[in-house]
């Protein structure tokens, strides 16, 4: 494939994806005023059906992942209708899966296109990822800035195995879901902004694990590379 023609695929798949992440955005912010509009009505029917519920909320988790919705706040939101340990499992178990869905896709319609461009413009950036490539993605989990969707398309695109990514993949959800949990666990109610107990992620407990981790793995990445330097 000529040059004009890969850029302008490129360009129409990122063109594409942009798209994607504004309708999808717009449809899950309805959603979730849909749901707290609903509140008193839904905490009912949890309380009714709760293991049907949770595994509803998986399924629409899963589909909010795959079309590169956000998921900080329906972390939340599961963490302020269920328990804490069922939220934790089932957040984690519906980022997992989603991330799959992300990763295989993006892996087969995306990867062919990007990868030219970067073996081409990004080889030595390319050679980095590859010894480092799930320190990058930990890193990149628990930094955030970037849509969670994004981020798998991303380690996708610059030839993660699958192996790789499913390993730190596993590692690196765990703080901020168990963050996340506790912001919904620790709310009284859905409606009414003084209610988002935000404060809590100020809190010493949760971010210096975070913290930790993150300084560990920036060493790791530092200690191969200079390793690597004197070979």
């Amino acid at each position: 494939m000529n040059r004009p023609k890969l850029n302008l695929k490129i360009l129409s798949i990122t063109i594409i994806i942009i798209l994607v992440i504004i309708v999808s955005s717009i449809y899950t912010l309805q959603l979730k005023d849909f749901i707290i509009a609903n509140n008193l009505i839904i905490e009912s029917f949890v309380k009714d059906n709760y293991l049907l519920v949770a595994f509803l909320s998986m399924i629409l988790f899963i589909m909010i992942i795959s079309c590169i919705g956000p998921v900080s706040p329906f972390v939340i939101i599961i963490g302020y209708y269920f328990s804490f340990l069922d939220a934790i499992v089932i957040s984690y178990l519906s980022q997992i899966l989603g991330s799959i869905v992300v990763y295989s896709y993006s892996n087969y319609y995306f990867k062919e296109y990007f990868s030219k461009l970067i073996n081409k413009q990004f080889s030595h950036l390319k050679s980095r990822f590859d010894n480092n490539s799930i320190s990058f993605l930990i890193i990149l989990r628990l930094v955030g800035g970037i849509p969670f969707s994004i981020q798998t398309i991303i380690v996708s695109v610059f030839g993660m195995s699958f192996k790789k990514f499913i390993l730190a993949n596993l590692i690196s959800i765990i703080p901020y879901i168990y963050i996340f949990t506790s912001v919904g666990n620790s709310m009284n109610s859905l409606i009414g902004n003084s209610d988002l107990n935000f404060n809590i992620l100020m809190e010493k407990k949760y971010w210096i694990p975070v913290c930790l981790i993150i300084i560990i793995v920036i060493f790791n990445v530092y200690y191969k590379n200079k390793k690597n330097s004197f070979k």
